[in-house]
Parts: C-alpha cells; structure tokens; sequence
C-alpha cells in the first residue's frame, strides 16, 4: 500500500504580506496612507486593522491572490497571537 503525505499549509502573515501588490496600491484601494501599509509589516505590529480586511478580500478577488480571505486573515492573525 501506498500513502502519500499531504503538507497542509497555514497562511501566516509573511504569506498574506508577500502575496499583496505594492504597498502605494494596497493604500489607494483601502483608502488609507502608504505609510499606514507598510507599518503592517514592522516587527512591533504585524498585524492588518479589520477595518481593511473586507477591502483586501475585494482586492484579492479582483486580483486572483487566492491567499486574501477572511479565513486567512483571521487564521494568520490567530497565529500571530499565539506566537
């Protein structure tokens, strides 16, 4: 008999950051600054306000970036909680 291991893969944070455009079209889309963007990334947050979640679904969507859902961010910042 033979078995095959399946790697099941969690979505974390890094995956949703590498997945997003530049940071300028992440912020005109969600209506927010540059600046506030690339601050999701710093060490000290890591972290994305829920407030932009539904416009980053729509991004992810529009896009084909199929790691942008709601269970993926839900699910990375769980793990960023836990860590």
């Amino acid at each position: 008999m033979r078995y095959v291991l399946y790697r099941h893969h969690m979505t974390t944070l890094y995956d949703i950051f590498e997945a997003l455009p530049p940071s300028t079209e992440v912020a005109k889309f969600v209506g927010t600054t540059d600046r506030a963007v690339r601050a999701w990334r710093l060490k000290d947050r890591q972290r994305i306000p829920g407030k932009h979640w539904p416009a980053l679904v729509r991004l992810g969507r529009q896009r084909g970036i199929k790691v942008l859902t709601y269970e993926n961010l839900e699910a990375a910042h769980k793990v960023g909680e836990a860590a």
